[in-house]
């Protein structure tokens, strides 16, 4: 094998179902007021698994910065689910320029 198909990526991104975020999003935090910091004993009601899973995608898609301090669009996606669309819809197309724009493109996975 050569050094490129051995050389794994440092970074991967987080798997976390929406439903798990948006469940997150809704009870955990909706309704009351957004603390300044997310971190492991905020998530004190979730299994150990998924805690640091949940911090993961909420760093990746902004939501959190990586000492755990919330961001604003956190805040912006917890007010609706209209407005959660349109937060997640932003960070994806930024995060996924490249691939929307092959996909407008009718690029080939090649």
């Amino acid at each position: 094998m050569t050094a490129d198909t051995t050389r794994q990526d440092s970074w991967r991104a987080p798997y976390m179902s929406y439903a798990t975020l948006a469940n997150f999003l809704d009870t955990k935090i909706s309704g009351g007021a957004v603390p300044p910091r997310i971190d492991t004993g905020f998530l004190d009601n979730y299994a150990g698994s998924v805690r640091p899973l949940l911090l993961a995608t909420l760093k990746t898609i902004g939501m959190i910065e990586e000492d755990g301090l919330v961001g604003e669009s956190l805040r912006e996606a917890v007010r609706s689910p209209e407005t959660r669309k349109a937060v997640l819809r932003g960070w994806a197309g930024q995060f996924y320029s490249e691939q929307i724009k092959l996909a407008t493109q009718n690029a080939t996975a090649a």
